[in-house]
């Protein structure tokens, strides 16, 4: 989820919350909060949040672009780290592209696993499950 004022050109105004409901968590969901571009691009993007409920049954990313979302198959991601999925996704959708990914940890349902965002921006609190 976005903040109020992100993409409005407000000075600091660029986080992103993520949260999750792992099913193994004892506290029942984990959160962080992500600063960067990709806030801001959601917004643009006509996204003041996404809710993404379910697993899929085999590597999948979610596309968005320009008011329109969409799961694609993600196997050519599978087994890169977080930074060369960026990269490939950055090729196959454009320099301008923003992106978080999971990477590896991630993938292998490592608890401590982190998100990781354009620019170097990362959330920790066991995004892998």
């Amino acid at each position: 989820m976005t903040g109020l004022l992100v993409g409005t050109g407000a000075q600091a105004a660029t986080q992103l919350s993520v949260v999750g409901n792992p099913d193994d968590l004892s506290e029942g969901y984990c959160y962080g909060s992500i600063g960067g571009f990709v806030g801001a691009e959601l917004k643009k993007a006509g996204f003041d949040g996404i809710i993404i409920e379910g697993k899929a049954s085999k590597p999948a990313y979610l596309w968005i672009h320009d008011g329109e979302a969409e799961i694609r198959d993600a196997a050519a991601l599978w087994g890169q780290n977080g930074y060369r999925t960026g990269e490939l996704l950055q090729e196959y959708h454009g320099e301008k592209t923003r992106y978080i990914s999971i990477g590896v940890s991630g993938e292998k349902l490592v608890r401590t696993a982190n998100a990781l965002a354009s620019h170097d921006c990362t959330v920790s609190a066991g995004f892998g499950q």
